[in-house]
């Protein structure tokens, strides 16, 4: 005889997005974003700033992902290392980010960046923010992600 009972939905385990939701800032999803700068921000740990995930399309998936994250004036976010390529367009304002390998102190280089700038990819960074109010906005470079 055949079970009766209704079937569970089963939820799509996606690391991604359990990521997201450990990150304690909001994810805000759609089909396009009007205006970068009037995005709602949360306090971000991870990052010493304020930031949001952005989500768009109809389904759920990494290529559609990247995140907001706001510098706040004369200051820097705190240093991060990625396993990834990440492309960054800043939204306003100007300042620079500062690369290096943490095996050769000497390997430093800092990179000034303004509006519509985006500055070149390392493991090592940090962003500082030298004037004006503004974004940046960052989403995983994926290597078969066409442009």
């Amino acid at each position: 005889m055949q079970s009766t009972k209704p079937v569970q939905d089963i939820q799509r385990v996606d690391p991604h997005y359990d990521w997201q939701a450990g990150e304690g800032i909001r994810a805000i999803e759609g089909l396009y974003v009007e205006d970068l700068n009037a995005l709602p921000l949360d306090p971000w740990a991870r990052y010493g700033g304020q930031g949001a995930f952005i989500n768009l399309g109809t389904a759920r998936g990494y290529r559609r992902a990247a995140y907001v994250v706001e510098i706040p004036p004369r200051e820097s976010l705190k240093p991060q290392r990625h396993l990834f390529e990440e492309v960054v367009d800043v939204v306003s304002g100007r300042g620079a980010t500062a690369v290096w390998n943490e095996a050769d102190p000497d390997s430093k280089q800092v990179i000034e960046w303004q509006e519509a700038g985006e500055p070149p990819h390392d493991p090592a960074e940090r962003r500082t923010r030298a004037t004006g109010c503004g974004v940046s906005v960052h989403r995983p470079q994926v290597a078969d992600e066409e442009e």
